[in-house]
């Protein structure tokens, strides 16, 4: 019933948050991790996205009746129940997920070309206010001319501090790298909304969708959580993030319990859960697997691992 849904709603919500926290905050504890284990981990849990996207939320969508008869005017004994937007919808949450990976990876690029363009206009500025034109080349003709060695040391001193005033000026200009954390977290986040959708818009605990959420979370946000720790975000900055990350899977979760108003199957409901199973094989066969097999190392290994979630929570469909 409803007060069911609720609670294990409740409970997933507060789970998936502690997940999600907990496994972006590991990168600033734990410096070493292995990453052909976590690698490893990554395709199993691709395994279960994919098993969850095609053998449960793509075939609950299809059995939603009323999504069935979405646009029918039911006033007509033609009105036959259909699968058609059921695969329409599920075709969207992949769609829109790949337009705005698409954004979030231009925005990406840019900042980094942005951030190599500043870097090298402060290494030239730098070179010409030290008084030389071209630092080496005054170095090279030095050593050509025979010039004395009071003067080769000079101009080395003055191409020794053009190169430290570069580095300390790059430490700044790449602070804007940063911003390519935060276009990471906003892809992140709405992941992680419409994995909390797909669990919220059920009329009964969805113990499939919440173990496939449940095992990627905390890979997803020790991704996260490396990411910010590579780029230099500060360490107070790095909570309020990954804070606001833990709590988009229990907002997604309240957004789809909004479109349940009863305990029967709704047809927004139904778009709801094709929309997310969309999203988790966005998330499974175009971010996860092809990642990880650009790493060459334990491809058997994670072949296994992959074929091993895919099976596991497929067999899942036929009980749970």
């Amino acid at each position: 019933n409803m007060v069911q849904a609720d609670l294990f709603n409740l409970f997933a919500a507060v789970t998936l948050g502690v997940l999600a926290f907990g496994g972006g905050s590991l990168p600033q504890v734990i410096k070493n991790v292995h990453v052909r284990a976590l690698s490893v981990l990554n395709m199993f849990a691709s395994g279960i996205f994919f098993a969850g996207a095609i053998l449960h939320l793509l075939r609950d969508a299809v059995q939603n009746e009323q999504l069935s008869m979405f646009g029918a005017s039911g006033d007509s004994d033609n009105d036959e129940p259909n699968d058609f937007w059921a695969y329409v919808f599920f075709s969207v949450g992949f769609i829109s997920m790949l337009l705005i990976e698409m954004f979030a990876h231009e925005l990406e690029r840019r900042f980094s070309v942005s951030s190599s363009d500043s870097t090298e206009m402060i290494r030239l500025d730098d070179a010409t206010k030290s008084g030389e034109d071209d630092p080496t080349k005054s170095i090279e003709g030095a050593a050509l001319v025979g010039t004395t060695t009071e003067s080769a040391d000079a101009a080395e001193d003055v191409e020794r501090a053009a190169v430290t005033q570069t580095h300390s000026h790059v430490k700044g200009a790449l602070g804007n790298t940063q911003i390519v954390a935060i276009v990471i977290f906003s892809a992140l986040s709405f992941h992680s909304v419409m994995e909390g959708v797909a669990i919220g818009a059920q009329t009964a605990p969805a113990w499939n969708i919440f173990l496939a959420v449940a095992a990627h979370k905390a890979l997803a946000a020790f991704a996260l959580g490396s990411e910010f720790l590579s780029r230099g975000v500060e360490s107070g900055r790095q909570l309020l993030f990954l804070f606001l990350f833990s709590i988009m899977t229990p907002i997604g979760i309240w957004a789809g319990q909004l479109t349940v108003s009863s305990s029967e199957p709704s047809a927004s409901g139904g778009i709801c859960t094709a929309l997310s199973g969309g999203t988790f094989l966005f998330v499974a066969v175009m971010e996860i697997i092809p990642q990880e097999l650009q790493n060459h190392q334990d491809q058997t290994l994670k072949g296994i691992a992959l074929c091993l979630g895919f099976s596991i929570f497929g067999m899942m469909a036929k009980w749970v």
